[in-house]
């Protein structure tokens, strides 16, 4: 009986390792792909701030005729004129 158990064992242990490798020319299953790379969330920097402008202070109802480096800047419902101050 003993005898038996063994040679039992033994076609077991050898049906095991059989299933465990793979079957030359077989078709080797594809590996699980990569983890994709996510970088951190991209944040553009802020918009740089408006130009500072100095501004008359007269107020009219209709676009003002400004000299030359200021333009007409409607304020509410008063237009002026105003200029970019350079630094």
């Amino acid at each position: 009986m003993k005898f038996t158990s063994v040679i039992i064992a033994s076609i077991a242990l050898f049906v095991a390792q059989v299933a465990a490798e793979p079957v030359p020319g077989a078709v080797k299953p594809t590996p699980p792909a990569p983890p994709v790379y996510k970088p951190p969330t991209y944040k553009p920097p802020p918009p740089p701030p408006p130009p500072k402008q100095e501004c008359l202070k007269s107020c009219s109802y209709g676009k003002p005729t400004c000299s030359y480096g200021w333009s007409a800047v409607k304020k509410g419902d008063c237009w002026t004129c105003c200029k970019d101050i350079k630094y």
